[in-house]
């Protein structure tokens, strides 16, 4: 017999139910743990990646030449202007490029032979005398003299570059040019000052003093022991003997005459009357100076190096006013001028000069070629 009725499922089990825990309270189980999910990124095309490792490279070596070319470049240049000594050339006027130069060399200060002065002044002149570039030579000095040994030596090497390796030569006195100063000066071939500059001051001068009277009064008195009669000549705890004020006096005129020689010489002047005229040691103006003929013309530093040009016989303008420096080791590497600023002609500057008594390093015993009123602090 058949039925009309769907077959029939048998019931599922039901699910169990967890015991149920002491104290009648039911906890649901925890959830189970996410798994996550990791989707894999797609790969990227590798079509155009040598693209840019070619382009890097070639950037790279390009900046690499680059940079040979510069460093190659600024050596050029330095060198162009440098040579031995640590000399440097800076071209303040014209081309450094040029066939022709005209040397500017600068005297600022006390002239002594402490510190480098004389010894940078001796390089520069033998590294101007050696350059077949440089036909003429600037020497701009701005001094109040010093000691006599160093004066005598820029002199002499003045001198030289002069007569020995026949460059001419024009001094061009700046603020002051005294003593010493103006000793220089005679190595050069004309010598030209402003109207206003302070020159002359032809002598000798020997400090010291006595200090015997504090001596005494601080009730101290001075054992010395010496060799002979002269030994202790300048002794500032004593008063000097007559035979010492003789010695003294000697040496300073004889130091005064050879100074006195050197300018009757140089400048064509009758000695017997230098002694009895302007060189007495006193203080000239340029103008006087010229009256005078200590100095051969009044002017300003472009009217030497144009005086400087005409005498080396330079015509047009295709020359080079070049700034002569000597750079320390250091300066040489950071490319800077160890002897300050370019003062070069035509320049804007400003020239500042303080000297007086407490300013000049004055060793007693010492002689100088230095004009007597910086040491008084009169005018």
């Amino acid at each position: 017999m058949s039925s009309d009725l769907p077959p029939q499922t048998p019931p599922s089990s039901p699910s169990p139910v967890p015991p149920t825990p002491p104290g009648g309270v039911f906890y649901p189980a925890p959830p189970a743990p996410s798994v996550p999910v990791v989707v894999a990124a797609p790969a990227k095309s590798s079509g155009t990646s040598w693209i840019f490792w070619i382009l890097g490279i070639f950037l790279f070596i390009a900046l690499g030449i680059s940079m040979l070319f510069n460093v190659g470049l600024f050596a050029a240049l330095n060198t162009a202007g440098k040579a031995a000594d640590n000399i440097e050339y800076k071209a303040v006027r014209g081309n450094i490029w040029a066939s022709k130069w005209i040397a500017v060399i600068d005297i600022s200060g006390m002239i002594t032979s402490s510190g480098d002065m004389v010894e940078n002044y001796v390089k520069k002149i033998h590294a101007v005398a050696a350059k077949d570039e440089v036909k003429a030579v600037v020497i701009r000095i701005n001094s109040p003299g010093g000691e006599v040994y160093a004066s005598d030596v820029l002199y002499n090497e003045t001198k030289r570059l002069r007569d020995q390796y026949k460059k001419p030569v024009v001094i061009y006195m700046e603020t002051m040019a005294t003593s010493g100063g103006y000793y220089m000066a005679m190595g050069g071939t004309k010598i030209l000052a402003n109207d206003v500059t302070l020159t002359g001051s032809i002598g000798v001068i020997m400090q010291s003093f006595n200090a015997q009277g504090l001596m005494e009064m601080a009730r101290v008195r001075p054992m010395i022991f010496k060799s002979g009669k002269m030994k202790d000549l300048g002794n500032m705890f004593r008063e000097m003997t007559e035979d010492e004020r003789k010695y003294v006096q000697d040496l300073i005129d004889e130091t005064y005459g050879k100074f006195v020689g050197i300018v009757a010489r140089e400048r064509k002047i009758d000695e017997k009357t230098l002694r009895d005229g302007v060189a007495d040691g006193r203080v000239l103006t340029g103008k006087v100076a010229l009256e005078n003929k200590l100095i051969d013309k009044l002017g300003y530093v472009d009217d030497a190096v144009l005086e400087a040009k005409s005498l080396a016989k330079i015509t047009g303008d295709d020359y080079a006013i070049v700034q002569v420096n000597r750079l320390s080791n250091l300066a040489q590497v950071l490319g800077l001028s160890a002897e300050g600023p370019n003062r070069g002609p035509g320049a804007s500057t400003t020239i500042r000069l303080q000297i007086g008594p407490d300013s000049l390093p004055l060793e007693a015993g010492k002689l100088y070629y230095l004009s007597s009123h910086l040491l008084l602090g009169t005018p």
